[in-house]
């Protein structure tokens, strides 16, 4: 995170397909987005426990992770309604990052990042975070 995003098309980093180009894989919807992280929406329940208790034990297999991104409109392709790649590193910037527990988004998964409402909560919390 420190370095920023990379393309990985191509290379050993490489967790999912190519099928519209190298770049970066990106979506306004939140439910495209936790289908490529692997997240699962159902509780996860605790092997010793059959009523439903959460295994909130932290390991790599119980841990999602979704970042919102600001991205420059130049040279992307919108290969589909919720599928972008932009090709450009220098026009992705991370913005927020979450960490779930499998299972544990909530109402996350309704987020669409170009609706109005929600985009200007992002910048209102973009300029609360600049301002000091």
């Amino acid at each position: 995170m420190r370095n920023g995003l990379v393309v990985a098309s191509g290379t050993k980093l490489q967790t999912t397909g190519a099928v519209y180009g190298n770049g970066i894989y990106i979506s306004p919807s939140a439910t495209t987005s936790f289908s490529y992280c692997k997240m699962t929406c159902a509780p996860i329940k605790n092997k010793l426990d059959s009523d439903a208790i959460l295994d909130t034990s932290v390991d790599t297999d119980n841990l999602g992770c979704i970042a919102i991104c600001e991205v420059i409109n130049k040279d992307i392709n919108k290969a589909t309604t919720d599928i972008w790649v932009q090709p450009n590193v220098g026009y992705v910037m991370t913005r927020f990052f979450f960490v779930y527990l499998n299972g544990m988004i909530g109402n996350a998964a309704s987020c669409y990042t170009t609706n109005i409402p929600f985009e200007k909560e992002l910048r209102d919390s973009i300029a609360f975070f600049q301002s000091d």
